[in-house]
Parts: structure tokens; sequence; C-alpha cells
């Protein structure tokens, strides 16, 4: 999925990388697809639940190597 490699390059030097298959990506893509969106649908799922999902990581990784848990 083209929204994915956007991620891992947007991600890369921070060490993050996402691996994905057909397999994996169709339940999400089905639960969330907008027939009216068409092609557009994908690339909102990635925006509004992947993306937020390893900005979280990277957040709790960050705090980890600082030795806090707050922000």
């Amino acid at each position: 999925m083209k929204e994915l490699a956007k991620i891992n390059r947007d991600y890369q030097e921070r060490g993050v990388s996402i691996v994905s298959d057909d397999a994996a990506l169709k339940p999400i893509i089905e639960k969330h697809y907008v027939p009216s969106q068409g092609g557009r649908s994908p690339r909102q799922i990635v925006k509004k639940r992947i993306r937020p999902l390893v900005t979280d990581y990277l957040m709790a990784r960050m705090m980890e190597k600082k030795g806090t848990n707050r922000l």
C-alpha cells in the first residue's frame, strides 16, 4: 500500500518500519471503506488510524529513553 510506504519513508530515520500484507490489510480496509470516497478511503484510514499509532509509539519510546512517563 502506497500510504504505508509514505509512513516508512517519513519514519525510517527513527527506526520505525511498518510491514504488512494484503491478508492483514483487507479486514481493516473492508471495515472502514467508504464507497463514495473510492481510493481516498485507504489514505484516510492510514491518516486517522495508523499514523497516530506510530506517533504514539515514538512518543512512548522517546519518553522511555528519557526515563520519564510524563509529557
